[in-house]
């Protein structure tokens, strides 16, 4: 079982293999983590989880000392690439619920076991469910 059960999960939409070398989360408060080198082939994902753990082919740990990573009561997670661009945010307060994305683009939602962020393709627009909205191309708030 892991220490620390606050995760995001990276999804790769795309058609093709991507690296998260060189990827980051940021938090609200601009605490940040660096991603290990990760192979994400089409369709795969990784479980992050801000704790501790054996990581697996589907969950890395990053080991963080930090308790409650993810502010319980509102905050963002930005997926950053390795060449400093945003490839997502997600905004949250209290709870999530599924946040869609337009078709053939990423999406955003929350999983069991913690908060989606996928990878956008190049040039893909995020949408976000009813009563929801969008600032920027791949930033999301509830």
């Amino acid at each position: 079982m892991p220490v620390g059960k606050e995760n995001v999960q990276i999804t790769n939409l795309g058609d093709s293999s991507v690296s998260l070398a060189g990827f980051s989360l940021t938090m609200q408060d601009g605490t940040q983590f660096s991603l290990p080198s990760t192979q994400l082939n089409s369709g795969d994902f990784v479980n992050v989880y801000f704790g501790t753990g054996t990581n697996s082919d589907s969950s890395t740990y990053l080991n963080s000392k930090i308790n409650n990573v993810l502010d319980d009561g509102y905050g963002s997670v930005t997926l950053t690439n390795n060449n400093g661009d945003k490839v997502s945010t997600l905004s949250y307060e209290n709870t999530f619920s599924s946040l869609n994305s337009s078709p053939g683009g990423a999406t955003v939602s929350n999983s069991p076991g913690g908060t989606t962020v996928s990878e956008p393709p190049s040039g893909a627009t995020v949408s976000n469910s009813p009563g929801a909205s969008t600032a920027g191309r791949t930033s999301n708030s509830k």
